[in-house]
């Protein structure tokens, strides 16, 4: 029964995969069709051929399937050109071909990540797809020269432009099109979308200026050849990878311009060069933009990493705790209060008279020697993790851990609770105990203050805590020494946590330590849980 239906669902496949093979085609020939319709010159045309890195792009996304939609849109586009049939279907399948073998070339001859996370990954696209595009030009130029309509002694040149043209496409729209599909969720925030329309905007408004001559008085031919680079890196550094392919596109297709209406920077490079000057230039500022932008993305992406682990380390130790705690409770508690009852009971069998009465000192001096080790069986407990804290919530932490820290060290420190609205997720409850108790303990070591003033609130959308004291303030106005490490954990706890701390340091006025965390409406339901 399995197998009777198996040609339906083969067919039923094929089928529904035309619509994305005509996509695939459409996109390929409109892409040509805009290079060759707008640009009257033979080098303009044959300089950026954008339709050859969507013609990998395709491949690379979708598999090897799509090479029938390059293949269609190629022999359409090329149909219109009025060469003969079979140069028509040479050229279409040459295209093909030089897509397949850069696709084939990145996805089994490298370890090419396409999400394009490194430079190597970029260098290794410029490469492998550039190389696979030569079998293209051979294939293309060769059958120009057999029909007649290329020179032999122009096959060279011929064959070196058709190459520059199909991997400057690779270059600036493969990328935009392979980061495109992993980004494009980021991308639909408001609060990135005007901080990318602002720099794009920006960076628009430069290549008018150097590429076709807006304000032109106002900027020096040399210094045109610059201004670009800075823009670009601006964009890497804020916008990333996309945004980078976004200006590196959108300033080909200005510079093109300018070069194909005799102004700006490549006014005369039609002329002087055939555009291989416009060809190195863009070459160069899209790996130095790329260069800059995946850097950056490597360092966020090990950033991120790296916080990730720290925040699994802190769970991992604050269960630890919880658990060690729980075990000394439960076992060495136990054991503690059957000694106890077994020297009471050892005590009242004890005869009366003068006989007894060293074992009677004896006993007694088990007895305290026992009472001080359950005490500090509660202290080294309470230290792991205070019980209150799990079974009464945050804010009766807070008050109890703020009366014992009084009565260790005679400091007055005074609780006030604006609002609780209680029922504190765990991790923000740890978080901001843990980081009370630093505050204490900086308080106690260094700040010889005689009292500290404690506010908590637990709000709608955030959760505050505050602790100032009367001492004498950090030396200097400085917060964060080189061996502050508890400092520094109290900032990388609300990091986190995607909260804010701030230090209030006033040298011989105290220290005030504010940190408030976000909350978003599933910690209230993962605190009931």
């Amino acid at each position: 029964m399995h197998h009777s239906n198996m040609p339906h669902s083969n067919t039923w496949h094929r089928f529904s995969d035309l619509p994305k093979q005509l996509g695939v085609a459409a996109i390929y020939a409109l892409l040509a069709h805009i290079v060759h319709r707008y640009s009257n010159s033979d080098a303009v045309a044959s300089v950026f051929e954008p339709a050859s890195g969507w013609a990998l792009a395709a491949l690379l996304i979708g598999g090897m399937r799509y090479a029938w939609g390059v293949l269609f849109g190629a022999l359409l586009i090329h149909a219109i050109s009025g060469n003969p049939l079979w140069v028509t279907a040479a050229i279409a399948l040459g295209d093909t071909l030089g897509a397949m073998l850069g696709a084939w070339l990145l996805t089994h001859a490298s370890r090419f990540n396409s999400r394009l996370r490194s430079l190597r990954d970029y260098l290794r696209l410029i490469l492998l797809g550039g190389s696979g595009y030569s079998i293209g030009a051979l294939v293309g130029v060769t059958a120009l020269l057999a029909s007649g309509a290329l020179e032999l002694e122009a096959l060279l040149l011929g064959l070196t432009r058709w190459w520059m043209g199909g991997t400057l496409g690779i270059i600036l729209i493969t990328p935009l099109f392979l980061v495109w599909r992993l980004e494009k969720g980021d991308w639909l925030e408001m609060k990135r979308m005007h901080v990318a329309a602002l720099l794009l905007g920006l960076t628009f408004l430069a290549g008018q200026a150097v590429f076709l001559e807006w304000f032109h008085d106002s900027i020096g031919l040399v210094a045109k050849g610059y201004v670009m680079f800075l823009f670009i890196a601006w964009v890497a550094v804020r916008l990333g990878t996309w945004g980078t392919m976004v200006a590196l596109v959108m300033t080909a297709v200005q510079a093109l311009l300018g070069a194909y209406r005799g102004t700006g920077f490549f006014a005369d490079d039609i002329a002087a060069t055939q555009l291989t000057n416009y060809w190195l230039y863009m070459a160069i500022l899209s790996v130095v933009g790329m260069a800059l932008a995946t850097y950056i993305a490597e360092h966020r992406l090990a950033e991120r990493q790296l916080r990730d682990l720290s925040t699994h380390l802190q769970n991992v130790r604050e269960e630890e705790k919880a658990s060690i705690a729980r075990e000394i409770h439960d076992d060495l508690g136990g054991t503690l209060t059957a000694i106890k009852m077994e020297i009471y009971w050892l005590a009242r069998g004890l005869p009366a008279g003068k006989e007894s009465a060293p074992l009677f000192e004896r006993v007694g001096s088990m007895s305290q020697l026992l009472d001080n080790a359950v005490g500090v069986t509660r202290r080294i407990i309470t230290e792991l993790r205070p019980t209150i804290l799990d079974d009464l919530g945050l804010l009766a932490a807070i008050e109890w851990h703020a009366a014992q820290f009084h009565k260790r060290t005679g400091i007055a420190c005074r609780v006030n609770c604006v609002g609780d609205k209680g029922n504190l997720d765990k991790q923000r409850s740890i978080a901001l105990f843990r980081i009370f108790q630093e505050a204490l303990t900086n308080v106690a070591q260094h700040s010889g203050a005689s009292r500290v003033e404690v506010e908590f609130h637990h709000g709608d959308e955030e959760v505050a805590l505050s602790v100032s004291d009367d001492g004498c303030g950090m030396p200097g106005g400085h917060v964060i020494a080189a061996d502050s490490y508890g400092i520094r954990g109290m900032f990388e706890r609300v990091g986190q946590l995607g909260g804010k701390i701030r230090f209030d340091n006033t040298p011989g006025s105290g220290l005030n330590v504010a940190v408030v965390l976000p909350l978003s409406a599933n910690h209230q339901e993962e605190g009931r849980a």
